[in-house]
């Protein structure tokens, strides 16, 4: 599909457009944002996050470097930080919204996806059944201030 642009003769394809997308409270209690950030794959690696409240308020945010390793890892390791931390503070939390689909469809399957990360990845699914907490994608444009937290770690 091609549209036209009314104001001009610019023509866009469907990978052209315009997408509008925000940052979504949680319903009740509270969410967590996580973000792992790798330089090189593998290199020195990092994760970072933020816990926010119905109000989009930063209740407390961590940021941490790991060493070397892989972006998957670093993804792994923040959310289970980050629930941990929630843990720790006694925060219910209600939802996890990550940028990385990769993470995420490994919790929907089931199924971890790579070795490195089973460590972490097995204990954020436990904290997250116990909880009741849900995972959800969310685009790296809403995750803003856990992508940086993610990099400054």
């Amino acid at each position: 599909m091609i549209r036209m642009d009314p104001k001009s003769t610019r023509r866009y394809s469907r990978s052209h457009m315009i997408k509008l997308v925000r940052w979504m409270p949680p319903i009740n209690g509270y969410c967590l944002n996580v973000d792992g950030a790798c330089k090189g794959n593998p290199g020195d690696y990092g994760g970072g996050g933020c816990i926010r409240d119905r109000g989009g308020s930063v209740l407390v945010a961590f940021a941490h470097f790991y060493g070397t390793g892989n972006s998957m890892v670093a993804e792994s390791r923040a959310m289970c930080d980050g629930l941990r931390l929630a843990d720790f503070l006694g925060i219910r939390l209600t939802v996890i919204y990550s940028d990385s689909l990769a993470l995420v469809n490994s919790f929907t399957s089931g199924r971890c996806p790579a070795w490195q990360v089973l460590r972490w990845w097995r204990e954020a699914g436990v904290r997250m059944k116990e909880g009741s907490v849900s995972l959800r994608y969310c685009y790296r444009e809403t995750n803003k201030v856990a992508d940086d937290l993610g990099y400054s770690g």
